[in-house]
């Protein structure tokens, strides 16, 4: 369900898989990425999930694991 919500275009299919490669999500962490993005984009009024938006949303996680 999660990435019907999470409409991409191929540029940022592509960072999603490169994040989920590099990072090693599980597949419940890769869909908390999705989500976090998908509300990001809707803070950004867009309808599709971008790559700025998987970025944030991947700094964010960054960030709470530094802590």
């Amino acid at each position: 369900e999660i990435e019907a919500l999470c409409q991409m275009d191929s540029a940022s299919k592509r960072l999603a898989e490169e994040i989920n490669e590099q990072y090693r999500l599980s597949g419940r962490g890769f869909h908390r990425l999705l989500r976090v993005a998908r509300t990001i984009a809707d803070l950004d009024q867009s309808d599709s999930v971008l790559k700025p938006h998987l970025a944030e949303a991947i700094s964010f996680r960054l960030l709470q694991g530094s802590g």
